[in-house]
C-alpha cells in the first residue's frame, strides 16, 4: 500500500512531488565569530615542513551520508523521508573492502514533527523518528527537521567511531597497527571531539575537517601564515576548544594539502584533530604524513577534491550506492 492510500484518512495533508536537495554543503569561509587558540606545541606558533613519509598507516576510513526528500505537509509541518547511513571501510592490500554488518548503520525513515497520529499512520512502511519542534514558529519547522536529518547522520557516525577498535591504545608508529597487535588507525571525515570514548580504552582515531567554519586564530600574522602555507605544510599543533556543537576539547593542526594560483586561499587546506594525548603530539609530523600520502589518487570529478582525501571518497561512494532514488521514493508515496 502507498503512502497516499495509507493515510488517506488523515485531514490536511498535502502529498509533494520529492526534488533532491543537496545535503552536504561545505562552508568555505571564517565565520565572523573566532577564537584565540593556545599552542600545545612549543611556545612559538610555526608553519613546518612536513618530513616525506613513503606510505600511510591508515587501515580504517569513516564517513556519514544523507539524502532526504519532503514527500507532505500536515498542514504546516513539513514531513521527510531520509536515508541516513555511515561506514567503516578497511583497507586490506591497498584496497578498500565492503563494510560489514558490524561496520555499517543505515536505512529510511520518516521524519515527522510531534503528531502521534501521522507518525502512527507512516510507521507499518517506514521507521519513524519523532521530532519535537516545541513552540518552534511555523517559518522554523523546516529548519528543525532538516537539522534532526543531519543529528541521526552525525549519531551513527560517532556510534561506529566509538566502537572502532577494541585493544589498549598504543602510541602512533610509522606501520599499520595490525603489524604491531593494535587495534587498526581510523580517518574520520570531519571533527573528533563527538567521536571520542568518554569511558574505557580509546582506539587510535585522527579527524581531517575540510569546513572552515570557526576561526581559531584572531591575529592578522597567526591567520596569514596559516594562508600563505605551502603543500606539505602545517602549522604547530594547538588545542582546538570544547564547545556544544564540536564535543570535547582535542588536539589540532592546520595542514596544506593542494594549492593553486587561480584559486581562493583555503584551496587545500585542511585542519587535522587528534585525541589530546603526548603520544598524538609527539607524532604530528608523522601523522601530517600520513594524510599527505593519502592525497592520491585525486578525488575527481568530485568539486571537493582539494581536501577530499580518496578513501574517503570512496566510502561516500558506497554509502551513496545504497540510497534510494527518488523514483523509488515516488513508488512509496504513490
Amino acid at each position: 500500500m502507498s503512502l497516499r492510500s495509507a493515510l488517506s484518512g488523515i485531514d490536511g495533508l498535502r502529498f509533494l512531488t520529492p526534488s533532491e536537495r543537496e545535503e552536504q554543503i561545505v562552508s568555505t569561509g571564517f565565520e565572523a565569530k573566532s577564537v584565540e587558540a593556545s599552542n600545545v606545541e612549543g611556545s612559538e606558533f610555526r608553519i613546518l615542513d612536513v618530513p616525506l613519509i613513503e606510505e600511510s598507516a591508515f587501515t580504517h576510513f569513516l564517513d556519514g551520508a544523507q539524502r532526504s526528500w519532503q514527500i507532505l505537509y500536515h498542514r504546516l509541518s513539513p514531513v521527510y523521508v531520509a536515508h541516513t547511513s555511515a561506514a567503516v571501510l578497511e583497507r586490506v592490500d591497498g584496497e578498500l573492502q565492503p563494510p560489514t554488518d558490524s561496520t555499517y548503520r543505515g536505512g529510511l525513515e520518516a521524519f515527522v514533527p510531534d503528531d502521534p497520529a501521522l507518525g502512527d499512520a507512516l510507521r507499518p512502511h517506514v521507521p519513524v523518528v519523532p521530532v519535537p519542534i516545541k513552540d518552534t514558529h511555523p517559518g522554523g519547522l523546516d529548519e528543525v527537521v532538516r537539522k534532526a536529518i543531519s543529528d541521526r547522520r552525525d549519531d551513527l557516525e560517532r556510534d561506529l567511531a566509538q566502537r572502532f577498535g577494541c585493544l589498549q591504545p598504543q602510541p602512533p608508529q610509522t606501520r599499520p597497527s595490525r603489524e604491531n597487535g593494535g587495534g587498526g588507525r581510523l580517518l574520520i571525515d570531519g571533527g573528533l571531539g563527538n567521536a571520542l570514548r568518554h569511558q574505557g580504552e580509546q582506539p587510535f582515531v585522527i579527524g581531517v575537517v575540510k569546513s572552515h567554519r570557526k576561526q581559531y586564530f584572531r591575529s592578522a600574522k597567526r591567520t596569514d601564515a596559516i594562508l600563505g602555507m605551502k603543500p606539505g605544510q602545517r602549522s604547530t599543533v594547538f588545542e582546538r576548544p570544547a564547545d556544544a556543537e564540536q564535543g570535547e576539547s582535542v588536539c589540532s593542526f592546520y595542514l596544506r594539502l593542494r594549492e593553486s594560483d587561480s584559486s581562493g586561499p583555503l584551496f587545500g587546506l585542511v585542519r587535522v584533530e587528534m585525541p589530546s594525548d603526548e603520544a598524538y603530539l609527539a607524532e604530528a609530523d608523522v601523522i601530517a604524513g600520513w594524510i599527505l600520502h593519502e592525497r592520491a589518487p585525486l578525488s575527481l570529478p568530485d568539486p571537493r577534491f582539494d581536501k577530499l582525501l580518496y578513501p574517503i571518497r570512496l566510502v561516500e561512494q558506497h554509502l551513496k550506492a545504497r540510497q534510494p532514488s527518488t523514483a523509488a521514493i515516488l513508488g512509496l508515496i504513490g
